[in-house]
């Protein structure tokens, strides 16, 4: 379960549009024209915009994605929650492997699901979801309903896979890049998540105040779920006469859009799946080595990732917008090349804590209490990291929305997520075991070492060809 518990893709990881926007609807002849009509000159995103927001709809799935959003940053805290309250290395990591491999089940059969089912039902189950997961988070300490929790929020894998298609399906392939980095943007306001996080902490302690935080995120997203059964119009599935029983009809078209997928993308699977892996460790275990290895508080983490995300969210939309004029390959350098860096310095935050002299941490830290935590090695690699993966992950959903055929959407994603959660599922198992019988600097020099790896391939290969993405 590695969005949720911080070791995720797309941290994201998530990846541009998870929960965001859950269901599709059919478009209107007139807006669709609308919304291919607008033939933007390049650099006038006030036109831009005007031709993504056409559509009604649009503008609400971006709002109750925005909640989500702004919900889903306590997740950050989630292995330094169960740490403190008495979890240890591995149980944490095999926890998390497994129920991302249960995220795996779901997120294949949703690619069929998407397809074939309302996809406003599945946005509003899959919001449904989200916030039971955040009530449990918040109202029990115990392992069991921990893990039943993640359990829930697993299952709204099933979902993610129609609602994706949806908004890749109908935005203008011109704008893609600047309407998946809108997305995006609302993991801004997860900053009033942690500015309240840090307000309570010292009053309630930290895993008192991860619980109140997750409460508060479980209303507000069951408000979001009643937001979307209300406004979002249905979306039937369209007729599909099949000549054979459903479950081979299941198979079968899978399996066709795996053969696509590597006919389509062959390296950037390999790329990617590689960096899922590494971006697994690094999420599993850079929190947990900030705080008990290099001594960072939970509440000098909780400004880390403050600035991360007031920092992220203006190169979001920036590089949303570049990666459609520079095209993949040139955006993805860029951005990856940051990469190994950023794991060096985390190999050699023990060595050298500080890039400032200790008076200057004092001072900030007298300031503001934890503030001092932007003038560590730590802070330098940690942000870095989360900001490049953002970017990252914003070229990755921009790459598929512009070379995968339209036709049957849902399965190629539902497809090419489910081979790049096979990756992360391994991670954290991996990261539990490193952390518990070596050196914990060992985990972050074997992801420098696949990083390399990707960046060589990048500079060589490239994720698709030139030809493609001239295309």
């Amino acid at each position: 379960m590695q969005d949720n518990s911080g070791n995720a893709k797309p941290s994201t990881n998530e990846v541009a549009i998870q929960l965001n926007s859950e269901n599709s609807v059919n478009i209107d002849e007139t807006t669709r024209k609308n919304l291919g009509a607008s033939q933007v000159t390049e650099g006038n995103v006030s036109s831009a915009l005007a031709s993504i927001f056409s559509w009604r709809n649009y503008r609400i799935y971006l709002v109750t994605a925005w909640m989500f959003s702004a919900a889903s940053v306590i997740n950050s805290f989630f292995n330094l929650y169960v740490r403190a309250i008495g979890w240890d290395f591995t149980a944490i990591g095999s926890v998390i492997a497994v129920t991302s491999t249960m995220a795996l089940g779901m997120r294949i059969t949703g690619g069929y699901v998407g397809d074939v089912v309302d996809r406003k039902m599945l946005s509003v189950i899959a919001m449904g979801l989200a916030a039971i997961y955040f009530l449990l988070m918040g109202l029990f300490a115990d392992p069991i309903m921990i893990i039943l929790a993640l359990f829930t929020y697993s299952t709204i894998d099933i979902a993610k896979g129609g609602s994706s298609a949806y908004i890749l399906d109908n935005t203008p392939k011109e704008h893609s890049g600047l309407a998946l980095a809108l997305f995006n943007a609302g993991r801004a306001f997860g900053v009033f998540t942690l500015i309240v996080f840090n307000l309570i902490l010292p009053i309630y302690g930290f895993p008192e105040s991860f619980r109140i935080i997750s409460i508060i995120a479980g209303i507000i997203l069951t408000l979001c779920t009643l937001l979307r059964q209300a406004y979002l119009d249905p979306s039937p599935p369209k007729e599909n006469q099949r000549d054979k029983a459903l479950w081979r009809d299941f198979l079968s078209e899978n399996w066709r859009a795996v053969r696509t997928m590597v006919k389509v993308l062959p390296g950037a699977l390999i790329v990617i799946t590689l960096d899922g892996f590494s971006d697994s460790l690094f999420n599993f275990g850079a929190l947990l080595y900030a705080n008990e290895y290099l001594n960072i508080s939970i509440n000098s983490i909780g400004i880390m990732l403050t600035i991360n995300l007031i920092v992220s969210v203006p190169l979001l939309l920036k590089v949303g917008r570049l990666s459609d004029r520079w095209g993949v390959r040139k955006s993805s350098i860029i951005v990856y090349s940051m990469m190994p860096l950023c794991m060096i310095l985390l190999v050699l935050a023990p060595q050298i804590p500080l890039w400032a002299p200790q008076y200057v941490v004092d001072g900030a830290n007298a300031l503001i209490d934890g503030l001092g935590v932007v003038f560590t090695t730590a802070f330098v690699a940690i942000v870095m990291k989360r900001i490049n993966d953002s970017l990252w992950w914003l070229i990755v959903t921009t790459m598929i929305q512009k070379n995968l055929p339209h036709k049957d959407t849902s399965k190629f994603l539902a497809a090419f997520w489910y081979i790049v959660y096979l990756a992360m599922a391994i991670g954290p198992m991996f990261g539990g075991l490193v952390f518990t019988y070596l050196d914990q600097p060992v985990l972050f020099m074997i992801a420098f070492l696949i990083n390399v790896v990707i960046l060589y391939t990048l500079l060589t290969r490239g994720l698709i060809s030139d030809k493609a993405d001239e295309e």
